[in-house]
């Protein structure tokens, strides 16, 4: 995550934030109204309502198809 204003980011509002001790699931609802599910660290300060920018790292990312669920 970063600043909603940082180049190269998908911005986005933080629709939920699970703290799962080691890491933190945050949920964000981006411009499509899509929602995403981002591992970070526990420490990870995210409100929800906050809005956010969204950085993809693809070699660390797991995509499925929205439809039948099949890994990409």
């Amino acid at each position: 995550l970063a600043a909603p204003d940082t180049p190269g980011t998908v911005p986005g509002e933080v629709y939920v934030a699970e703290w799962l001790g080691a890491e933190k699931i945050v949920t964000v609802r981006i411009a499509s109204g899509q929602l995403m599910k981002l591992r970070t660290a526990p420490t990870l300060p995210v409100s929800v309502g906050e809005t956010v920018g969204v950085r993809f790292d693809l070699g660390r990312s797991h995509l499925f198809d929205s439809s039948t669920g099949v890994a990409l």
